[in-house]
């Protein structure tokens, strides 16, 4: 059997020696969330929420104009909002995966296109460019 390992420099209270636990490289390394993730998230809420809207917005033109005049905008808007939606809706609560960082920088880009103004996204697509974000999804 092994001796315990010796006091830290400021005593037994010190380390994870006092709590009975050592440090693996898991927890040496460990980082808080990088603030652009939760623009990332509210930016992807709010854009989920646009493409419901879309939905009713199809309604809408329907009842408005009618069929025959508005049956192809509102085809098209539903099918972007049916397809852009469950993958906004997903960026939400995204995993900590190396895929990820990538999954966010396609939706960003797909934001600043479409229907978000670059002002809001160039900036957070910036900051998810930088190599804290990066470091915390393993790219």
């Amino acid at each position: 059997m092994t001796p315990p390992p010796a006091p830290g420099p400021y005593g037994p209270s010190s380390g994870a020696a006092a709590s009975g636990r050592f440090l693996t490289s898991d927890d040496e390394f460990e980082m808080d969330e990088p603030d652009v993730i939760i623009l990332f998230r509210i930016v992807c809420g709010l854009m989920a929420l646009l493409c419901g809207i879309g939905l009713l917005g199809a309604a809408a033109i329907i009842n408005n104009v009618g069929f025959a005049e508005g049956w192809l905008g509102a085809l098209l808007l539903v099918l972007v909002s049916l397809a852009l939606g469950p993958l906004y809706l997903a960026g939400v609560f995204p995993p900590r995966r190396s895929w990820m960082w990538y999954y966010g920088l396609v939706l960003m880009s797909i934001s600043s296109l479409a229907v978000c103004p670059a002002v809001v996204t160039g900036p957070i697509i910036y900051y998810w460019l930088r190599e804290d974000c990066r470091s915390w999804y393993g790219v």
